[in-house]
């Protein structure tokens, strides 16, 4: 079976079956969750010693692409994106007179983002790509046509 053809039977089904191009609809939602944690703890050793300690830490999940032509479709344009961080800083103040005091602070921030593709894990050898591929980019291959007749004519309109 020529690769063109193993593509297009992998494509989303028409949903219009009417039309030759432009015969494929879809909608769908962006979700996003999220769970925040903070905690805090201010102690006074004396009225001249102080210490203060937080973490915080947030889970989250958004879909920066939804997945258009269905959740099972290795070249649907999904894109999830965790976005994970926390945070941890700490405090201590020692006040020397009314006039003079010492603080020290220290925190730690620590932000992953990542995305995640609908594709993640698709072997292209499954289409006839050269197997070495499924290492280097285990998602289904982008593919730009070349060579293909402008549907404007000469020039594109303004």
């Amino acid at each position: 079976m020529p690769k063109a053809s193993q593509l297009a039977a992998i494509g989303p089904t028409p949903t219009n079956t009417n039309a030759l191009v432009n015969n494929f609809a879809q909608a769908s939602s962006n979700p996003a969750h999220s769970d925040e944690y903070s905690i805090r703890l201010d102690h006074n050793f004396t009225d001249n010693d102080r210490f203060n300690a937080r973490w915080s830490q947030k889970y989250e999940s958004k879909v920066n692409s939804p997945t258009f032509y269905g959740a099972s479709d290795p070249g649907g344009p999904g894109v999830t994106a965790p976005n994970n961080r926390y945070s941890i800083n700490a405090g201590y103040t020692h006040v020397f007179n009314p006039t003079f005091d010492v603080s020290f602070n220290f925190g730690v921030n620590r932000h992953v983002e990542q995305s995640v593709t609908q594709s993640f894990g698709f072997k292209s050898s499954t289409l006839g790509l050269p197997s070495f591929i499924d290492g280097i980019a285990p998602s289904f291959p982008q593919i730009q046509p070349q060579n293909y007749a402008n549907p404007w004519g000469a020039s594109q309109p303004g």
